[in-house]
């Protein structure tokens, strides 16, 4: 049995997903985090958080914008989010990485729809292995 303390704190299902994503931090609200656009590689997501793998360590509280590039769509998504944690991830060929999970707070209009939709498209592919659906 999981402790209290260690409990699953998230409200929906991560789905993996291996999207890019920009990202950069807020200006004005920065704390220590890329002031320039960055890439990364989303790892999972939800309909309310992304995790992504970076080579840049980012500290919790950090405010960030974010370009995801879903494959069904010519244009980047546009996202606000907080940095929720930062963890070290494997290392890669002796490079530091890090795994950066980010609370998403605000959604450009208009890319609230492509960006749901494809979540839910992610999350059936996934219960169909197991619902025969």
């Amino acid at each position: 049995m999981a402790e209290k303390g260690n409990a699953e704190k998230r409200k929906y299902i991560r789905i993996d997903s291996e999207t890019k994503v920009n990202f950069h931090t807020k200006e004005g609200i920065a704390k220590k985090g890329p002031s320039d656009k960055t890439s990364a590689l989303i790892k999972n997501l939800s309909v309310e958080g992304i995790c992504f793998a970076s080579d840049k360590q980012i500290e919790k509280g950090t405010f960030l914008a974010l370009e995801v590039f879903l494959p069904s769509q010519k244009q980047p998504l546009h996202l606000d989010g907080k940095v929720a944690w930062s963890k070290p991830a494997q290392l890669k060929k002796g490079k530091e990485a890090f795994d950066i999970g980010v609370k998403l707070f605000t959604i450009e209009k208009g890319d609230e729809n492509k960006f749901i939709g494809y979540v839910c498209d992610k999350m059936m592919h996934h219960l169909s292995k197991y619902l025969h659906l």
